[in-house]
């Protein structure tokens, strides 16, 4: 691990429920803490995307892919190469 925490969510986010609602509680918290590095990846630049954007969490919407896209493997790939997370946390 580096000098940070790092954590990666990763949702459908098509709509907001449960899931949404504590992903953006923790992002809300995780904020506050200079040890920790997180970020959303959604399969849809939908409403939540936009609120996580709004409130200046870092969020990367696949927008052109949605849940049933085999495309979205590649990308997740990337993502997780590219961002190193020490923490995955999928929800839905």
């Amino acid at each position: 691990m580096g000098d940070k925490l790092k954590v990666l969510h990763s949702i459908g986010g098509g709509g907001f429920g449960g899931a949404e609602q504590h992903i953006l509680t923790l992002m809300e918290e995780f904020q506050k803490d200079p040890a920790i590095d997180a970020e959303v990846v959604t399969l849809y630049d939908a409403p939540f995307s936009n609120l996580l954007r709004e409130k200046g969490l870092a969020v990367t919407p696949f927008k052109e892919l949605g849940r049933f896209d085999i495309r979205v493997y590649p990308r997740l790939i990337e993502i997780l190469q590219s961002v190193r997370p020490d923490i995955v946390h999928s929800h839905g």
